[in-house]
């Protein structure tokens, strides 16, 4: 019934089946499953913290443990309980250092409050993460491949604002290095070192840097060097 009444749209209705039924059977996870879903759908925000809350207990072993730890962090953040959200998020990333939707979540956050120095902090750990083909979980075995070119425009993101909004030349310097470290020859590292150095005056470094990029260039396979 609960099922029928939420495919026909009310909600409500559904909530009520289906909180009744979970009441019966109170360890039964496809109820609680679905009555998550419903308090989402109908903005319960405290009942779909505790819910998921539960089933993350539920699930802490399993493949779906960090999903659901994210949908419960979420929950709390919408109730209002930021505290208890910040502890679920610190958990799942030391289980899963730099996991994406936590950093994403995070960077949305500073972004928001304006927090320039936490919003680097999270782009050097996305981009860490990334090198070490973590960032969407933990590693299983060493056959993950890392992801160079998502590490390096972490890192390049880091560097445009420690160079754009905080006028931290020397740390933005280091951030773009660090990008063409990950991926040589990243092309909006490259531009944003050049760019740095020669508005700072640093005209022979700015030339040696090009210089460098080129001959990685021409040494590539099939560039301008072969023929």
């Amino acid at each position: 019934q609960g099922r029928l009444a939420s495919e026909l749209g009310d909600h409500d209705l559904a909530w009520q089946y289906v909180q009744t039924a979970s009441l019966l059977a109170p360890t039964e996870p496809l109820l609680a499953a679905d009555l998550a879903d419903l308090a989402d759908a109908t903005e319960r925000w405290e009942e779909l913290a505790e819910l998921c809350g539960r089933l993350t207990q539920a699930q802490a072993d399993g493949p779906g443990a960090l999903t659901m730890g994210m949908r419960h962090a979420e929950a709390l953040l919408r109730a209002g309980r930021h505290e208890e959200a910040e502890a679920v998020l610190d958990r799942i990333v030391g289980a899963a250092p730099g996991y994406l939707p936590v950093v994403a979540l995070r960077e949305r956050q500073a972004l928001a409050d304006s927090d320039w120095e936490r919003v680097i902090g999270l782009y050097l750990s996305e981009a860490g993460a990334a090198r070490q083909g973590m960032i969407f979980g933990p590693a299983r075995d060493a056959s993950v491949p890392n992801d160079a070119e998502w590490a390096a425009a972490a890192y390049v993101a880091a560097g445009d604002i420690c160079a754009l909004r905080l006028a931290r030349p020397d740390d933005a310097h280091a951030a773009y290095t660090q990008a063409l470290e990950a991926s040589p020859g990243h092309w909006p590292a490259v531009c944003a070192l050049e760019s740095l150095l020669d508005d700072n005056g640093r005209l022979e470094e700015t030339c040696e840097h090009l210089e460098k990029q080129l001959e990685g260039v021409t040494a590539a396979p099939g560039g301008a060097g072969e023929g």
